[in-house]
């Protein structure tokens, strides 16, 4: 029996100190990608998979979603050229823990640089409406970081972070969104719009009829919201420098 134990406990730990070494996937490639198209990432428990660019997967690998965000400096070709990426983690791993092996993956294999700085742009700021929210506070969970859809004139969310809702309007309108709310819960909602007052969504075609829905702005409004046009600091990240891998 004692033995047993011993070897269960010792089996426990090498697994414990094997997650917290997990920096760094246990096998990685990067490859050119002949058909230079985007295939999002694809996460299971020890394996990551992704087909974009090296800007791409730097917005990934620090948990950027934003559509409007340009990413400075570096070369042109970080922008351009597609590459297929691959990982096994040695054990089961998050997405988070996913997106920092990512990042030393990166500065590896291109010798990826960067720093962060703050940069005055215009926002929009996402805050409460004179007669504050009418959000739902969520009931139940949906994931571990809540689930949002958009469609054409059609925005919804379940258990979802006002930071995240932000995040996603951000992509919906020509400039960032600042959740300036103070809302810390997770909320539902359904948000009907008329398809051109925003942009078009990822995949979606030009040409879309205008509906008798309101505006995106009038629709936040009748959530207990509201977007102001202001000029804001944003923290952002900059390229100091890149190189094109090897081939594996």
């Amino acid at each position: 029996m004692k033995t047993w134990i011993v070897l269960g406990l010792s089996v426990s730990i090498s697994l414990f100190a094997a997650q917290q070494q997990q920096s760094s996937f246990e096998v990685a490639s990067i490859k050119r990608s002949p058909e230079n198209q985007y295939v999002p990432a694809v996460v299971d428990p020890q394996r990551f998979r992704i087909v974009t660019t090296l800007a791409g997967a730097i917005l990934w690998a620090n948990d950027i979603f934003d559509h409007n965000y340009k990413l400075p400096g570096g070369p042109q070709w970080i922008h351009r050229n597609h590459y297929q990426i691959e990982g096994k983690a040695q054990v089961p791993a998050t997405k988070k823990e996913m997106q920092t092996m990512l990042q030393s993956l990166l500065a590896d294999r291109f010798k990826l640089k960067l720093h962060r700085e703050s940069r005055e742009m215009p926002v929009y700021a996402l805050v409460l409406a004179n007669a504050g929210s009418k959000l739902p506070s969520s009931k139940e969970s949906c994931g571990e970081n809540g689930c949002i859809g958009v469609a054409s004139g059609d925005f919804f969310a379940k258990s979802a972070k006002m930071e995240d809702i932000a995040a996603t309007l951000s992509n919906m309108l020509d400039r960032p969104v600042l959740d300036q709310t103070g809302l810390s819960e997770r909320y539902d909602l359904r948000m009907r719009f008329d398809p051109s007052s925003a942009k078009l969504y990822e995949s979606e075609t030009a040409g879309r009829p205008r509906s008798d829905a309101p505006s995106i702005f009038v629709a936040v409004q009748d959530l207990g919201l509201r977007l102001e046009a202001r000029r804001a600091p944003v923290e952002i990240l900059v390229v100091d420098s890149a190189s094109e891998p090897n081939p594996d």
